[in-house]
């Protein structure tokens, strides 16, 4: 092109106004992600000279990745981003962290900041919000651009790359032990309730109370109960512990964890002997508690590093592609002092 295009002439062909295609290259929130997309394409096609973004763009490598996750105080969430973020450097990438705080418009607002720094990819664990109202359309739009990975909260009914634990199987091995140490009333409590990981945890201990009452489970008794947050678990734990016998929690994810444990210490419950509970991630706080816990590890360092690692290959294959992979990372059970030890069986 011998001249260069102008804001109009990028309206004309974007069939907007110039200030939709002004604001837009100028990453105004005002603007939709998809709208924002489109007109930026145009810009990068036409050669548009102005803008910085474009220009960027133009040269379809930043060098940058985004990662996006609900939280950073969780310890889980935030290895997994150590884990993300060190996997990107070794591979000489930058990369850019933010939080949602569990909302679905923060999430929105973030990935548009992405898109404006140009960024090569993204890794994502979903909000509690997002997956409560199954809102994926701003995923999606971003997809026709540039890789995406999640991980950790994924969605079934979005294509693409997904890492994960393998979250049915944590939770079947997590009750499995809970049996061998002899006992029967077991709960599997979860605060998370909306997220991908809290359903497949739950389905695992669902099916696996079924799976060992069917060849003798010898007076199991599995029950579910969902909470809405840490803050209402101990509005609830009083009347739950007076309604019902339970011998065992499994407990969905570490702060409820570590709250019942400090809820049964200071109601003269004894653990293991009275109670025992298994929780899911594993920090320093929870074998240095006591008693200490036996919970579940997630591996949330390799998680995020598998994670960059399917990212960067997908960058190489210039974005979606077919095949889009589902990855399952393997559990780890530590055993500590939360629960009895395993019966041994004896001949007779």
């Amino acid at each position: 092109m011998g001249y260069d295009i102008t804001i109009k002439e990028i309206a004309e062909i974007a069939g907007v106004s110039t200030s939709t295609v002004s604001k837009a290259l100028n990453g105004s929130p005002e603007i939709s992600i998809g709208t924002r997309l489109h007109i930026k394409r145009i810009a990068i096609k036409k050669g548009y000279k102005a803008n910085n973004t474009a220009r960027a763009l133009k040269s379809k490598r930043s060098g940058s990745i985004g990662i996006i996750v609900p939280e950073i105080s969780s310890s889980f969430f935030s290895r997994m981003v150590q884990g993300a973020a060190s996997r990107a450097k070794e591979r000489g990438l930058k990369s850019y962290i933010c939080f949602s705080n569990e909302s679905l418009r923060t999430e929105k607002k973030l990935i548009a900041g992405f898109i404006d720094h140009s960024v090569d990819g993204l890794i994502i664990s979903l909000s509690k919000q997002t997956q409560n109202l199954g809102s994926y359309d701003h995923i999606a739009q971003l997809r026709k651009y540039i890789p995406v990975v999640m991980v950790d909260r994924v969605c079934d009914v979005m294509e693409c790359d997904k890492v994960e634990l393998d979250n049915i199987e944590a939770s079947k091995s997590a009750l499995r032990h809970l049996v061998s140490t002899g006992c029967r009333n077991i709960v599997f409590l979860t605060t998370i309730k909306p997220t991908s990981v809290s359903k497949n945890r739950m389905y695992g201990f669902k099916e696996e109370c079924k799976t060992l009452k069917a060849i003798g489970g010898n007076g199991l008794r599995g029950k579910v109960v969902e909470m809405n947050g840490s803050d209402e678990l101990e509005k609830r734990l009083g009347s739950l512990l007076q309604k019902d016998f339970i011998d065992a929690f499994i407990i969905a994810d570490e702060l409820a964890t570590i709250k019942t444990h400090s809820y049964l210490q200071r109601n003269g419950y004894k653990i293991p002997q009275d109670i025992s509970i298994i929780g899911f991630t594993n920090s320093e706080i929870s074998k240095n508690i006591y008693p200490s816990l036996t919970m579940v590890s997630q591996n949330a360092e390799q998680l995020g590093k598998r994670a960059l690692d399917v990212l960067a290959l997908r960058m190489t294959k210039s974005g979606v592609g077919p095949a889009c992979r589902q990855i399952k990372i393997r559990h780890k059970m530590i055993i500590r002092e939360s629960t009895k030890q395993v019966k041994m069986k004896t001949n007779t």
